[in-house]
């Protein structure tokens, strides 16, 4: 009778692990499909405002100022008739010099470098979370490691609503992004088989029994 009592106790803990690290394993998934699409929509915000800044506001401002300086410094009256060289040392100047106060204001009131960072630190984040979400298996194999993947699981979850408050928030084209990086394969490793890119992870089968 007790050996009977002693196995039965064994079996409804042995289901109580495997129950409890189904259940993490669940939760780990689910941060890790959050934490990749965070992390791609934010690199890919990064990136979209690194360009806009580039391109739109510090390319120009310093190509115009350096026109502005060579105007200043150099003298056009030997080179053009008077007219046009009185032109061009008063009033394209004055033009320039506008148009680079307009950008620098419009930098300052954008902040896009401020933003770009932002994003930037917020991938970062997200990618650290996803790592450890991708490889949980590694850490706890199978269900001997329940009380461990569960209280890892929270740990993620406390993580994740963290960066979420801290984060800026994502505009719909990045979110639109996502699904065009996925399908570039700009999470998948070349070491991974066929089979684990389309689960994402081990299936359950495969951990639990």
């Amino acid at each position: 009778m007790a050996a009977e009592a002693n196995q039965e106790n064994v079996a409804r803990q042995h289901a109580g692990s495997r129950g409890l690290y189904e259940y993490a394993r669940v939760e780990i998934e689910r941060h890790l499909e959050d934490s990749e699409v965070s992390k791609l929509g934010h690199w890919y915000a990064a990136a979209v405002l690194h360009g806009r800044h580039r391109n739109f506001i510090a390319i120009p401002a310093i190509v115009l100022a350096a026109m502005l300086t060579w105007l200043l410094q150099n003298s056009l009256d030997e080179l053009l008739s008077p007219p046009t060289a009185r032109f061009l040392s008063t009033v394209v100047p004055r033009f320039l010099a506008l148009i680079v106060t307009l950008l620098t204001a419009l930098d300052l009131l954008l902040s896009l470098k401020s933003l770009e960072a932002a994003h930037r630190n917020a991938a970062l984040s997200y990618h650290e979370i996803w790592r450890h979400c991708k490889n949980w298996h590694t850490d706890f194999p199978d269900e001997t490691y329940a009380e461990r993947a569960a209280q890892a699981a929270r740990e993620y979850r406390d993580r994740m609503n963290s960066i979420n408050r801290n984060s800026p928030q994502l505009p719909n084209w990045a979110w639109k992004s996502v699904s065009a990086q996925r399908a570039a394969g700009s999470v998948n490793y070349s070491v991974e088989t066929a089979e684990a890119l389309s689960s994402r992870e081990y299936p359950p089968s495969r951990i639990l029994a």
